[in-house]
């Protein structure tokens, strides 16, 4: 397995990223939970997604699909990451845009999960029937792309 890229600290850090990944929910019980994201970053058409795929996902492995992109909307990748327990979330594709306007809307979309996943903040949605259900965010998330940006302590939040 470590063979399979040049360097084998990529696979390292991949391979124990997804076992605390799943491992998640023992992380929390121990008060000791698992904040960084993974960024996989490279030149295009260098399999990054292939590799997260192959290694992340182990319960939907018919689907060779990432389970979200920097396409969707803010809200689409929320309730992603609120989804997904004990497993890791595939963010796929973050690239540059074609304007400013699009560059600055992946870069929030980035913030947003990184600040979420680092934060670890329950949040609390109205369910309609005089309840509210709390949402915790458990598992990991691995973010593919061609470049990364972000503030000093947004870097410090992510493992690239």
């Amino acid at each position: 397995m470590l063979q399979i890229c040049r360097s084998k600290k990529i696979m390292w850090a991949l391979i124990l990223y997804v076992q605390a990944a799943f491992l998640s929910t023992l992380f929390d019980m121990a008060g000791m939970p698992l904040k960084p994201i993974l960024a996989l970053i490279g030149e295009t058409n260098s399999r990054k997604t292939t590799l997260a795929i192959l290694l992340g996902k182990v319960f939907n492995r018919f689907n060779r699909m990432p389970d979200v992109t920097f396409t969707a909307t803010p809200g689409g990748i929320e309730k992603m990451i609120y989804d997904f327990h004990d497993t890791c979330l595939i963010l796929d594709d973050m690239k540059p845009g074609a304007t400013k306007e699009q560059n600055r809307d992946i870069n929030q979309k980035l913030e947003q999960v990184t600040r979420l996943y680092g934060d670890r903040t329950p949040k609390k949605r109205m369910t309609g029937y005089g309840s509210d259900e709390e949402l915790r965010i458990n598992g990991g998330c691995i973010v593919t792309g061609e470049y990364i940006e972000g503030v000093e302590s947004s870097r410090a939040r992510r493992l690239e």
